[in-house]
């Protein structure tokens, strides 16, 4: 009877020794995430000519859709042409006689919609061919005219079909309309949609004013919808304008206000965007025009690995900027005036 208590107890002893060295080791907390370093100062790129538009002056530039890219180009005061790049290089998009302030892509790449001056527009297929236009927007609604103004941009929501915004303005940016329209249907009977947001100032109450719209740049958020984001001004004469960038989910709740975004830190100076540029996870482009100066200036994304924006400092570009794009590899297109034709970063955002 002794022999087996022992027994049992040696056995019983193994047991718990074999349990201790199977315990598994404490685990070791992660080391905290480093914070990221804000970017401080200017951002110095260098660039290199696209010639394949002949120089011309480029208003407008979308890249990369879905395997295309489309520019608009002014070859004399009175010719406007759009080009297009379905990754063999750039050509005429369209022997269309359209003169054209802007275009933008559908997701999917399958059309292609231009705005115009003179509250018009026209739609294409990728192939270049004219469906619709060109029209002028018919905008529901008494008291919703659009005037003549100029379309300044145009913004296909970025998902297939969904929406297309516009943003016009008078000459001297004092009147203007932010307009959108269910596209599973355009033609010259389509309705568009007039928004007139009430903005939220500093101090005092949210107010709607007379706005002229300007930049423009669309998102899709999985919660609220559709977000926009706009360059605008109001004012009684262009020496006169007060100038925000604005946004807001016009769709989720046409009576909420518009938040006021500007300035980003450290650009006091710059006025509303007249153009965005971004690619997803490749960085950013916001082309302002300096209020000190006049000339316009691009705010960009820092590099990798650095949080907050940079003013591109690229003195090899020249002119005057009028449009900004991001590319599918990174890199930031710049067309304008001035003999600045088109350009092309020699190195990516990020």
């Amino acid at each position: 009877m002794a022999l087996r208590l022992l027994s049992a107890w040696a056995t019983l002893g193994a047991v718990l020794a074999l349990g201790a060295c199977d315990m598994p080791n404490p685990v070791e907390p992660e080391p905290p995430t480093p914070e990221i370093e804000n970017w401080e100062g200017p951002r110095r790129m260098d660039f290199v000519r696209v010639t394949d538009l002949n120089n011309g002056i480029v208003h407008d530039l979308d890249l990369d859709v879905d395997g295309l890219s489309v520019a608009v180009a002014q070859s004399s005061q009175s010719v406007f042409k759009i080009w297009a790049n379905r990754g063999s290089g750039w050509s005429l998009f369209t022997e269309a006689n359209v003169t054209a302030t802007c275009a933008c892509i559908e997701p999917g790449g399958d059309y292609v919609f231009v705005g115009m001056p003179g509250a018009q527009y026209a739609l294409f297929d990728r192939s270049g061919t004219l469906l619709e236009g060109p029209t002028r927007y018919n905008v529901s609604g008494e008291g919703n005219e659009v005037d003549s103004w100029t379309t300044r941009q145009c913004a296909w929501v970025p998902e297939r079909g969904g929406r297309v915004f516009v943003t016009l303005s008078s000459d001297d940016r004092t009147r203007g309309a932010l307009l959108h329209l269910d596209v599973s249907r355009i033609d010259i009977s389509a309705s568009w949609t007039r928004l007139n947001p009430p903005i939220q100032v500093a101090t005092g109450s949210p107010s709607r004013r007379t706005l002229a719209f300007d930049g423009l740049s669309v998102s899709f958020d999985s919660r609220l919808g559709i977000n926009v984001q706009a360059g605008v001004a109001h004012g009684e004469s262009s020496n006169t304008l007060t100038q925000h960038t604005i946004d807001g989910f016009p769709l989720h709740d046409p009576d909420e206000s518009w938040i006021i975004r500007d300035p980003f830190p450290g650009t006091v100076e710059y006025g509303a965007p007249r153009d965005f540029g971004d690619y997803p996870q490749h960085g950013f482009a916001t082309l302002f025009r300096s209020l000190r100066t006049g000339f316009y200036r691009i705010i960009v994304s820092p590099p990798a690995g650095y949080r907050g924006v940079a003013t591109l400092d690229a003195p090899g570009l020249g002119g005057s900027a009028l449009a900004v794009d991001v590319d599918k590899d990174g890199f930031l297109w710049v067309g304008g005036s001035g003999g600045l034709g088109l350009m092309r970063s020699t190195e990516p955002l990020r």
